[in-house]
């Protein structure tokens, strides 16, 4: 390459990305008080309480096995300050249902997934406990169309 290509080149990466991170807002902190509330449609019951219940039991009891563990308030944001209820016992028995646990990888990720050294750690925990796992391939670069259909079709070939 002749250096009079590569330094407009250079210019205008920096300038494309300069652009697109400044058209971007930060997200939320996953740790702030100020999570909006949740307006739900009538007829909708919110579960979040119950979620937060069987969580919070699963970190208690089975944490220390994990790698990345921490306490319960800070991996999840309380929504709505709905306070913690106790509606039934946490069955954390093995399960029975086959449910299974679909992955469709994000955008770009059959560019860089060959350098994160993936194992089959995530399925081999949850066949541990009566669930499996799956990844859908999707196509990381096309549009949301055709991933969608990618997904359907191989949820619809599922037995």
């Amino acid at each position: 390459m002749s250096r009079s290509w590569t330094t407009p080149f250079r210019v205008s990466c920096v300038v494309v990305c300069l652009t697109v991170g400044a058209c971007s807002s930060l997200p939320p902190s996953p740790y702030s008080d100020g999570v909006d509330a949740i307006v739900l449609v009538p007829g909708i019951e919110d579960r979040q309480p119950r979620f937060r219940e069987i969580f919070c039991t699963i970190l208690e009891e089975r944490g220390k096995d994990l790698p990345d563990v921490r306490p319960c308030d800070e991996a999840l944001t309380r929504v709505n300050h709905v306070p913690a209820e106790r509606r039934a016992d946490v069955d954390l028995g093995r399960s029975d249902r086959g449910l299974v646990a679909v992955i469709a990888q994000g955008v770009g990720w059959d560019c860089f997934s060959g350098w994160l050294g993936i194992t089959d750690s995530i399925a081999d925990h949850l066949r541990r406990f009566g669930y499996d796992s799956m990844v859908v391939p999707v196509e990381s670069l096309s549009s949301s169309e055709r991933n969608a259909e990618l997904i359907r079709d191989t949820i619809v070939s599922l037995e």
